[in-house]
């Protein structure tokens, strides 16, 4: 094997977000590194399920893990299948990538980008990192909004929301929810809510 050829990857799901799989992203992305002649081997595999895009890359354990990989030199490319798996802060994945090319001499590959490949070789690769890295930003604080949102609505029809509080009983409603789920609302456990009076008092 020749360092010129040899690549990385990395995959990323976010918790409880509809994405594509983590098992998805590993097929596209041998898919493609076969596909355009890189070499990569099991040990450069870095696939990260269940982690916040919000969390610094260099603050995850795949994250860090693969850093310290590319700091041996052997890899020159790292393939990606898109730019927000790096992350969902603008300023991070600016961070990461300037680290990854500027101090590690290492060429990153976004296999999709509106269906397009794009690497951080191209003459304009700064500005356009720049403008895909704040649209993914958006897009995180879009679903945050979106979350917050429907957490409101649901606060506001008196439906449960995680655990039962004390002075509370969770009762069924009868509906279920588009995924199937039993919706349940709070009703006053007055026995409960007597020692919390008192503990108030």
């Amino acid at each position: 094997m020749t360092v010129s050829n040899l690549a990385a990857l990395y995959g990323r799901c976010s918790p409880k977000l509809q994405e594509q799989s983590i098992a998805a992203q590993e097929t596209n992305m041998l898919r493609w590194t076969s596909a355009n002649g890189f070499v990569v081997d099991q040990s450069a595999i870095f696939l990260e399920d269940d982690t916040s895009g919000s969390i610094p890359f260099a603050e995850r354990p795949k994250g860090a893990a693969l850093l310290r990989l590319l700091q041996q030199g052997r890899h020159r490319h790292l393939v990606v299948p898109k730019i927000d798996r790096l992350g969902r802060s603008a300023m991070d994945v600016q961070n990461t990538i300037h680290t990854l090319r500027e101090k590690l001499s290492v060429r990153v590959h976004i296999i999709d980008l509106g269906g397009h490949h794009f690497d951080t070789g191209h003459p304009l690769s700064g500005m356009i990192i720049a403008v895909l890295a704040y649209a993914a930003q958006m897009e995180l604080e879009r679903i945050r909004e979106r979350i917050q949102t429907v957490l409101d609505h649901k606060a506001n029809k008196g439906e449960l929301i995680g655990t039962v509080p004390y002075g509370f009983d969770a009762v069924e409603t009868g509906a279920v929810t588009s995924k199937g789920v039993r919706i349940r609302q709070l009703i006053a456990n007055e026995r409960e809510r007597v020692w919390l009076h008192q503990m108030v008092a």
